[in-house]
């Protein structure tokens, strides 16, 4: 009997859902921005600050921009519900976007709303959609918006804090920020702050709470920023209200982090530098490139950590910059078994936008004085000289050059490293990843392109990327540690730009720990911090050493290198390619 029981478990296990079921987790999560105040996705709120918890629970993020035709929510497969958090206080089209979100009720989701629902009010000043009728929507959720709001707030007494959800990296300021009158409209709601005036009870707003059918955290009860500095802390518990909103059960959910109970190790060098003098003795005094430091110092020293690296093809081919020592090291280094080749694209783009415009060619033709070449770079002093030179000049002709590129502000103001021949999508991609492969050992096939520049590619991009057979790799910027103290500083799984989804690096590199490669050149060092912040007490991603062949020209950043890979090998991890990782990643947006 007991063996019929099992076979009969089983069987049901295996069955598949019957006829109207649904067959599938809900785990999309629409939420939607402004891009007629946040130009990019990638620059929101929702993106920065609300995409990582949104994954940690196992939810993958749909963007859906309110300032463009809103799509059906129907055809959103496995739609758990919606967000709104916008930077400004209207829309373009608020009945629009309400009429989205009580689509999105009516399939059964969740609402979110974070911020100033900006449903009230249009750009102009003119009226946005009746408060009964936000109500409409509101009240599904489980709470509801009063007339009034509180713009005086220093005799305002918290009646309820629930601190472990409304305090969790920061305590509320002793004035309060001005607010709305939130109430709920459901006896089933959980508020976990309760404000208002004293001796006003017609004040009483509860501006953070759960309801049945989604949740609130008014604007000024989310987070802290200081725009100045840039720095911004969590008030709100992202985990916890965000797990509540929208009825997490703590079942199995897709997860990036983690292999066979391990949590996962990958590295991935970039290309940058590949050409540069080391500054390192012994290598110094015979005028050692820096890709041989890694290459000796480095990648033979630690034959048990896999590595991924990628050459800048334009340092390497003989047409462009490159030399038979530059491609000599890279053959070295692709020999090797526990190294796996990359490519770090062609020309090596700095500002990835400037080449979506149809006329990207033309606009750098105005430009090509800029380049620096194939020559040694200028030394520090001189790049400094050649700023005072500049400003001295005064300001030049606007041509349309300024770049966001991480050398796009300092040595070069030029769109991309390399310009020897005019830009082209399939050389970057297909051009370099097959020419590099003529440099592995044979049988060797590249399937991993690690942005460069700005690491912000456009749809054309990924799409070029994607049809060359590369996974992708890069961006993000992901830290925790004394000088960025908060979650909100460990970005998602990746970014959706259209059809494409572009994979983030777990960590940062060594340019944000270095001023962008002008000083504190120990600072990489901090990376362990970040391990450690990302691993508990809620493991949040898996451990990425990343940095740039130029992290071999100074002594101490080579040993902040060194110092880093000793506290990993202590740890209990699963090592693997950085294109595992970029798979890994990948199913995250679309598992089902």
């Amino acid at each position: 009997m007991t063996l019929v029981r099992l076979l009969v478990g089983l069987a049901m296990l295996w069955a598949p859902p019957a006829l109207g079921q649904t067959a599938y987790e809900a785990r999309r999560v629409a939420v939607l921005w402004d891009s007629s105040v946040s130009a990019r996705w990638r620059d929101t709120t929702g993106h920065q600050l609300l995409e990582m918890p949104l994954n940690r629970l196992g939810y993958a993020v749909v963007p859906v921009d309110a300032a463009k035709a809103l799509p059906d929510p129907a055809s959103i497969p496995d739609l758990r519900g919606g967000v709104l958090w916008f930077e400004g206080d209207s829309l373009p089209d608020p009945g629009a976007v309400l009429g989205f979100v009580e689509r999105v009720q009516a399939l059964g989701g969740k609402l979110v709303v974070m911020g100033d629902p900006a449903l009230l009010r249009r750009p102009d000043g003119g009226q946005g959609v009746a408060l009964a009728d936000a109500n409409r929507a509101f009240a599904r959720a489980g709470f509801r918006l009063n007339e009034g709001h509180v713009r005086i707030t220093f005799d305002v007494e918290i009646v309820r804090r629930i601190s472990a959800m409304v305090e969790f990296e920061r305590p509320l300021d002793a004035v309060l920020p001005p607010f709305s009158i939130w109430r709920p409209a459901d006896s089933r709601a959980t508020s976990h702050l309760i404000v208002r005036r004293r001796n006003r009870p017609e004040t009483e707003s509860h501006p953070v709470f759960v309801g049945p059918g989604g949740g609130l955290a008014a604007f000024g009860f989310t987070h802290f920023y200081e725009p100045e500095l840039k720095q911004r802390q969590w008030r709100l518990d992202p985990f916890a209200f965000l797990a509540a909103a929208f009825g997490h059960t703590g079942g199995p959910a897709p997860d990036v982090t983690t292999l066979a109970g391990r949590r996962i190790f990958f590295s991935h060098i970039d290309g940058d530098g590949w050409r540069n003098v080391t500054e390192v003795q012994p290598w110094r005094r015979a005028r050692k490139l820096s890709a041989e430091v890694v290459l000796e110092d480095v990648l033979k020293r630690y034959p048990d950590m896999p590595v991924t690296v990628a050459p800048i093809a334009g340092d390497l081919h003989p047409d462009w910059c490159g030399t038979e020592e530059t491609r000599d090291l890279a053959r070295r280094m692709f020999a090797l078994a526990h190294v796996e080749a990359a490519s770090h694209t062609w020309s090596h783009p700095l500002d990835w936008s400037f080449f979506a415009r149809a006329d990207a060619n033309a606009r750098e033709a105005a430009v090509l004085r800029r380049y620096p070449g194939c020559g040694e770079g200028p030394t520090r002093l001189q790049a400094a000289w050649r700023r005072v030179q500049t400003r001295i000049a005064g300001p030049e002709r606007d041509d349309g050059t300024e770049f966001e590129g991480q050398y796009g502000h300092s040595l070069y103001n030029t769109p991309r490293t390399y310009a020897m021949r005019p830009f082209d999508l399939d050389l970057e991609f297909e051009g370099a990843a097959r020419w590099l492969e003529t440099l592995a050992p044979p049988g060797t096939r590249i399937g991993l392109v690690q942005w460069s520049g700005n690491t912000l590619p456009y749809a054309n991009a990924l799409e070029a990327a994607r049809r060359a057979g590369l996974r992708n790799i890069n961006g993000g910027d992901t830290r925790f540690d004394r000088e960025f103290n908060s979650v909100a500083y460990v970005a998602p799984v990746g970014r959706r730009e259209g059809a494409h989804f572009q994979v983030y690096a777990a960590a940062s590199n060594e340019n944000t720990y270095t001023d962008l490669w002008t000083d504190r050149f120990f600072g990489f060092r901090a990376l362990v911090e970040t391990i450690e912040n990302t691993g508990a007490p809620r493991r949040l991603t898996p451990i990425n050493l990343y940095y740039h062949v130029y992290i071999a020209e100074k002594e101490v950043a080579l040993r902040s290198l060194h110092e880093n890979i000793a506290a990993i090998r202590q740890l209990p991890i699963v090592p693997i390619f950085a294109s595992h990782y970029a798979a890994i990643a990948e199913g995250f947006d679309t598992v089902r």
